[in-house]
Parts: C-alpha cells; sequence; structure tokens
C-alpha cells in the first residue's frame, strides 16, 4: 500500500518585511525632514520635490533601499503534505505555518 502522507523539512531565506517597512518608515521621515529643511531656504525646490510624481519616484527609491538594507534570515519548517489522487498538497495548517514564516 502506497503511504498517503510526507514530510518536507524546508529551510527558507527571506527578508522580513516588518523590518523592511521600519526601514522604509525612517527613510520617510529623514526624506520629509529633508524636504521641510529644503522649504525654509528655497520653497521653490520644495515645492518641485513635492510633486505627485516626485514624491511616487522618491517613495520607490526610499522603499528599494530599505529592502537592500533589510538582512536576511533563515527559518526552518516541516511540511506536512497529503497525497489526493495523483496531486500532493500541504495541509491547511502546513500552508498557514509557511505563509506564517514567508510574511509574518
Amino acid at each position: 500500500m502506497e503511504k498517503s502522507t510526507a514530510t518536507a523539512k524546508v529551510t527558507i531565506t527571506r527578508k522580513a518585511l516588518d523590518d523592511t517597512l521600519s526601514l522604509f518608515d525612517t527613510n520617510i521621515e529623514a526624506y520629509m525632514a529633508g524636504l521641510a529643511e529644503l522649504a525654509e531656504t528655497d520653497q521653490e525646490a520644495a515645492i518641485g520635490m513635492a510633486s505627485e510624481e516626485q514624491l511616487k519616484e522618491a517613495m520607490g527609491v526610499l522603499y528599494m533601499e530599505a529592502l537592500d538594507k533589510t538582512p536576511l534570515s533563515t527559518a526552518s519548517i516541516e511540511v506536512e503534505y497529503v497525497k489526493e489522487g495523483n496531486m500532493w498538497n500541504p495541509t491547511e495548517a502546513s500552508s498557514d505555518q509557511m505563509f506564517e514564516t514567508l510574511f509574518g
């Protein structure tokens, strides 16, 4: 008789979203402080940097900088699979654990 369950030991290397968002917040605060400081001396330049287009571009750059600075971390988990017909599918608990490990 064929076994209908299996376990995979998986090591995941990732960058924690919480860490990235924290660094992104810090980058935004520094950018906005710099913009406020510029407005004190060159209001026209500050207005140009505060346009919707410029802010969108700056936010993209700031997010990518935060992502680059976010350290890698690893986590090891065991994923349980159940054979259903010809397919092997992770159990709901294992799917939840993988999601939490990747994005939690």
